[in-house]
């Protein structure tokens, strides 16, 4: 009997363990992502994730894609990393598509045919405050949007800052939590970007504790096994 894959030990009971419970499937961004012509794909609006971006001159936007039909719900949110200095932050984010309002005063060029549905927060005094236990992080949140889409298209989702002004934050579309195995395989990794964006020391939260632990029991076990060629 070959060799069962440690990896993939971990993947299953790290699974059954936290279940569904970390709500964002993570959207890797490179802060390049600023226009139409770069927007990230994100495929099945339902799906809940989230992706970060940093507000420097320059990357001011951060541009997502989707295809929608009619009848659809896109339900998006925008949060602000809960960062000494970031109080009153305050993102926004706008829905583009060829079906949709015009749009004026927006920072940045709509696409050609292209309105859209704004949604902004400077107005908001006191976010809610979340508490994200999986990955040890809080943010200040502000209240999901549900938005019908009129037809059938793609469809952007820009976040940005109205005033411009340096910061971060971040937008997260969907509610359905969906996760594979790549998802999983990489967790340190995306527990080491979220934690590192949100200016935390880089690892910590359950998520990476129960990986931590779930590593120590399956390495003891091998340990114990061995010897009697179980995995042989």
């Amino acid at each position: 009997m070959k060799h069962i894959p440690v990896a993939m030990i971990i993947v299953a009971i790290t699974v059954c363990v936290t279940g569904n419970s970390w709500a964002h499937r993570y959207i890797p961004n490179q802060d390049a992502h600023n226009d139409v012509s770069t927007a990230i794909p994100i495929g099945d609006i339902n799906v809940s994730q989230v992706v970060y971006h940093t507000v420097i001159p320059g990357r001011e936007t951060i541009w997502l894609s989707f295809e929608g039909k009619a009848g659809d719900v896109a339900s998006i949110q925008v949060g602000v990393p809960y960062i000494k200095g970031l109080e009153e932050y305050r993102p926004a984010f706008a829905l583009l598509g060829q079906e949709l309002p015009a749009v004026e005063g927006v920072p940045f060029e709509l696409p050609p045919g292209y309105g859209g549905i704004l949604y902004t927060t400077d107005h908001i005094t006191e976010p809610e405050i979340y508490d994200e236990e999986f990955t040890g992080t809080e943010s200040w949140v502000f209240e999901m949007q549900e938005i019908t889409l009129p037809a059938d298209g793609l469809y952007y989702i820009v976040g940005y800052v109205p005033d411009g002004k340096i910061g971060k934050f971040w937008v997260a579309p969907g509610t359905l939590e969906k996760f594979g195995v790549k998802d999983i395989v990489t967790l340190p990794w995306i527990i080491y970007q979220v934690r590192t964006f949100h200016q935390i020391f880089p690892f910590g939260g359950i998520l990476f504790w129960a990986m931590i632990i779930l590593l120590a029991l399956i390495g003891g076990a091998l340990l114990i096994i061995q010897p009697f060629g179980i995995l042989d």
